[in-house]
């Protein structure tokens, strides 16, 4: 490892080891900084009210997560439910071949979403 003795770092002198601690902190921390105002700056109000109390982002992003996509359990019975759709999947009658297409693609997107993608691109 190179120590380096001083560096000027912006109006800040930083001398060693410490610099490079210093350094990747600062940076981790302006990361997590903009990392949360971005998600707070996307939300619609309800959604900022319900995760304005988390102290960081993780915290942040874990309650959307459950809001939105729902625990392990509520995950899997989607993509049963999904899976089976997709399974049985057929043109209804008086549909249009849009209006299937528009219902097919909502069932494959709604899988791969949940990380479950049922058509692989390997041509």
């Amino acid at each position: 490892m190179v120590v380096i003795p001083f560096i000027e770092e912006g109006r800040r002198v930083v001398s060693g080891v410490g610099l490079y601690l210093f350094g990747v902190a600062e940076k981790a921390s302006c990361f997590w900084i903009k990392a949360k105002s971005i998600l707070c700056c996307a939300l619609s109000k309800k959604e900022f009210n319900r995760i304005s109390a988390c102290k960081s982002t993780m915290e942040m992003w874990e309650k959307l997560r459950i809001t939105y996509e729902g625990s392990d359990k509520v995950r899997e019975t989607r993509i049963d439910i999904l899976v089976a759709q997709y399974e049985r999947f057929q043109m209804q009658s008086g549909e249009s071949i849009t209006q299937m297409y528009s219902r097919f693609t909502d069932i494959t997107n709604g899988l791969a979403g949940l990380g479950k993608p049922m058509i692989s691109k390997t041509w």
